[in-house]
């Protein structure tokens, strides 16, 4: 968590590369830690390096399935991207998981 709220700061801050170095930190650390593992996707989304976050996404998809808003995030990340038939896809999967999120903005 330590290492989480410190990269939230940095990213307040603006400081998008420390924050990343600091997941990344953690990540090494504890590869398991799906809510450091996130957070980094949800950076390097910030940071344009949208291959390398939704591959994070996928990650942490497959090590917390119970979690909606990691499709969700997905999903909006290809979304973002152009990407409509992967992000209805995404949030599809994810309203088959979890009815009634909230997904829809497609």
């Amino acid at each position: 968590i330590q290492a989480y709220e410190r990269a939230r700061q940095l990213e307040r801050e603006g400081k998008l590369e420390e924050a990343e170095q600091e997941l990344r930190k953690a990540i090494a650390f504890d590869p398991y830690d799906t809510l450091n593992t996130i957070k980094l996707a949800a950076i390097l989304g910030e940071l344009g390096r949208t291959q390398e976050a939704i591959a994070l996404y996928k990650k942490a998809a497959e090590m917390d399935s119970q979690d909606p808003a990691i499709l969700f995030s997905l999903g909006a990340l290809y979304e973002q991207m152009g990407d409509y038939p992967n992000a209805e896809a995404t949030y599809r999967r994810g309203v088959a998981k979890h009815p009634g999120y909230g997904y829809g903005s497609f």
